[in-house]
């Protein structure tokens, strides 16, 4: 009897080993620590919570990196390119922070509620992207279906983001969900009851699909396999974290910020490391090794340290108005204000964010996946 042949195992990590363990998964003990530490600060958990979650977290101190991308001259002529270019990059971006301000301050629920969704799609786009980038198609990689690599991502997000809403409902009947906005109150109880009997059936049904969709993944990942394809063990491990990425929802904390620190820790770690490549990379990399495409106009240490800071500039626009909106509390309307400029910061981040990633379109491969697959290991 033929004895079966070992499959081929390979370790090709994004930007190597040490680098991608230290921001990609190292970050995840980072926020338990985070998380602990703002749980035992009962006195004053609603100020971390929104220190922390703005501090280290998907909300607007993504802005540092995501303006970076307005001083690279080529972009800013892709972005004046056409009427719809220039909407989308310089007049969007107002009317989003302006129009989440609004929202704030007519219909706050209304408001947090699209923000905390937008909040969590991005956390999974991100994710989504970064393991796009770790298959290598020309390498003889197993690589399963990427409508079904994706499927599996967002349903698993679904479900865990329906699960941590259920339950917050569920615990708190008549206690707000969202620290902050603590003059918004639930609906009462007997409302409440009406709702989760709704909800939970779909969560089930939710549930189950997604289960589904991850027994399907396994099974086309083990044919691939079969036809002697090459287990990439880096990019297996990084799906398994996306699968589970947002389980420290529903599970963790009373609260959205609470819930949401583990993930969105480890989301901004994932977004500052793949944009400093991706600077530092445009700032030096030779024209040969780019596929051609010269580098930025200005020295590496230049733009680095203008990524520094920038970010910086953001941080303490961003934390000062957070902690302004939590010495508000006894004064609604101006911390209903202060929240809805924060969160407009962080809409127009991810807005930006759909389209200065939107490999898609020729001009967005060109200008940023050159740069980031050259660090891209193969072995």
């Amino acid at each position: 009897m033929q004895q079966a042949l070992p499959k081929p195992v390979k370790f090709a990590w994004l930007f190597g080993a040490r680098t991608d363990l230290l921001f990609f998964y190292a970050p995840i003990l980072f926020g338990c620590l985070l998380l602990a530490g703002e749980q035992s600060m009962l006195s004053s958990s609603a100020l971390w919570a929104i220190v922390l979650l703005n501090a280290l977290g998907a909300g607007p101190f993504h802005q540092g990196a995501t303006w970076l991308s307005y001083f690279d001259p080529r972009n800013r002529a892709e972005f004046n390119s056409t009427p719809l270019k220039r909407f989308v990059f310089f007049a969007a971006p107002l009317l989003i922070f302006f129009g989440t301000i609004a929202g704030m301050m007519i219909y706050p629920l209304a408001a947090i509620l699209i923000f905390f969704a937008w909040s969590l799609q991005h956390i999974v786009s991100q994710n989504i992207g970064i393991l796009l980038l770790y298959h290598n198609h020309d390498s003889d990689e197993a690589v399963v279906d990427r409508r079904l690599e994706i499927r599996t991502q967002v349903m698993s997000a679904l479900t865990f983001g329906l699960l941590f809403f259920y339950r917050a409902m569920f615990e708190s009947a008549h206690h707000e969900i969202l620290v902050s906005a603590p003059q918004i109150q639930l609906s009462p109880f007997t409302t409440t009851v009406v709702w989760l009997s709704y909800l939970l059936p779909l969560v089930a049904a939710i549930g189950l699909y997604t289960a589904w969709s991850i027994g399907k993944y396994f099974y086309e990942l083990n044919c691939r396999l079969q036809e002697g394809k090459a287990l990439n063990v880096p990019a297996l491990m990084f799906w398994v974290y996306s699968i589970a990425s947002l389980l420290p929802l529903a599970m963790l904390g009373k609260s959205f910020e609470e819930g949401n620190l583990i993930p969105s820790t480890v989301h901004w770690f994932q977004y500052i490391v793949i944009n400093y490549v991706l600077v530092k990379n445009k700032s030096g990399i030779s024209s040969v090794a780019a596929g051609g495409i010269p580098p930025i106009p200005a020295g590496s240490g230049r733009s680095t340290r203008l990524f520094f800071l920038v970010g910086l500039l953001a941080v303490v626009c961003v934390m000062g108005t957070s902690l302004a909106a939590v010495a508000a509390g006894g004064q609604p309307k101006l911390q209903q204000l202060l929240i809805g400029i924060v969160m407009g910061f962080g809409g127009v981040h991810y807005f930006l964010d759909a389209y200065l990633w939107r490999f898609r379109e020729p001009s967005r491969r060109q200008a940023v996946l050159p740069y980031l697959l050259a660090a891209r290991t193969k072995t």
